[in-house]
């Protein structure tokens, strides 16, 4: 039904009983309109407000579609952020492990390579996760498995820290003396040693050896220590040239002094060597030492002896007990020279080898190895 001043459209106001037109303002009662135009209007406007709906639903749907993505998005965004902290952490702890594997903090490692296994397992449930419900149990399994190795963090501190306490406790009062650049013996067997006037460049002791080594020395500074060396005892059975000094204290300590002019650095090796403590002799007679005589001597001190390796001191006596000794070796199977007047012989047998030097005129340093 159309307008009678405009002939646009009618609308049915229904509170004010009216049909009013929706461009010119004009209004008309119901009573003078037919019951048929009445029900062609309530078609009209019954149309326009299903219209009306159905742009509605679509403008909510496109809202929720666009809230939707935004959604999808985020979670993607997440997700891959979330791969990316997990595969980190994971060569991270594949790393530690294979470090501590491969050194002295093998509990660390272990633990490292626990962490290494979930981590690879979170990422692995984490991909094969879904949102259904069929497939949140593998997501729940992986995020267990990036709790366990977040929590394993804490062991893994404690064994790294018990295994540096032990390595630290491992350490001896000699090993912290290493890593001084200066350091000369106050106590034990090498305080004997004279005192240098300057700081040596290296030194180093053990629990029967100490060396020390000075830089850009020069002929008075050598002399001068080897005098100091005879005024503080070591002046029994001397050895010494120009460039060299060996000799003994009461207590038989041994000072070995050796002095290389010709070298760029100039440098003295000075060497001391503890007093041999003897015992009495008892001579192996197993596996590669069978082959070895026996010295005609009552002491010995054994300095190392394994399945291929011997190395003793005999206190043989004398020089003509070791010439003897010497011969017996050669009469034996040891091939080998021996010069007149040498401290010193070598000879082999089969893969035996034998190896002696007389220091003192009586003692005897014997090595065999195989």
């Amino acid at each position: 039904m159309n307008c009678k001043n405009c002939n646009g459209t009618l609308k049915i106001d229904t509170e004010r009983k009216l049909l009013i037109c929706p461009y010119c303002g004009a209004t008309e009662p119901f009573d003078s309109t037919s019951k048929e135009e009445i029900q062609e209007l309530l078609k009209d406007a019954l149309k326009d407000a299903n219209q009306e709906n159905q742009r509605m639903m679509e403008r909510m749907m496109a809202t929720h579609r666009q809230e939707m993505e935004l959604v999808n998005t985020e979670r993607t965004s997440s997700k891959v952020a979330l791969y990316v902290i997990l595969t980190v952490a994971a060569c991270f702890t594949f790393i530690m492990a294979m470090f501590g594997l491969d050194t002295e903090y093998k509990a660390s490692g272990v633990v490292a390579l626990i962490q290494f296994g979930l981590l690879i397992a979170a990422i692995i449930l984490k991909a094969t996760s879904k949102n259904d419900a069929e497939k949140k149990s593998a997501s729940v399994a992986g995020n267990f498995c990036m709790i366990a190795a977040a929590l394993l963090v804490i062991v893994w501190v404690i064994a790294l820290g018990v295994a540096s306490n032990q390595e630290s406790s491992k350490k001896t009062y000699m090993d912290e003396i290493y890593a001084r650049d200066y350091y000369w013996p106050e106590e034990g067997f090498a305080k004997v040693v004279p005192r240098w006037g300057e700081q040596p460049d290296y030194s180093y002791v053990s629990e029967r050896e100490f060396s020390a080594t000075i830089l850009n020395a020069t002929d008075e500074m050598f002399a001068s220590y080897v005098e100091q060396c005879k005024k503080e005892g070591f002046s029994i059975d001397v050895t010494e040239d120009a460039t060299d000094f060996n000799a003994y204290d009461e207590e038989g300590n041994e000072l070995d002094l050796n002095y290389i002019p010709s070298a760029d650095d100039r440098p003295i090796y000075i060497k001391m060597y503890k007093a041999l403590e003897f015992g009495a002799l008892i001579w192996p007679t197993q596996g590669m030492m069978k082959e070895v005589p026996q010295p005609d001597a009552e002491e010995m001190m054994v300095e190392s002896m394994s399945a291929d390796f011997f190395k003793a001191y005999v206190n043989i006596g004398s020089r003509e007990k070791f010439l003897a000794y010497v011969q017996e070796c050669m009469d034996s199977g040891f091939d080998g020279r021996y010069e007149a007047d040498s401290d010193n012989f070598y000879g082999y047998k089969g893969d035996i080898r034998l190896s002696m030097e007389l220091k003192r005129n009586r003692i005897i340093l014997i090595t065999v190895y195989d």
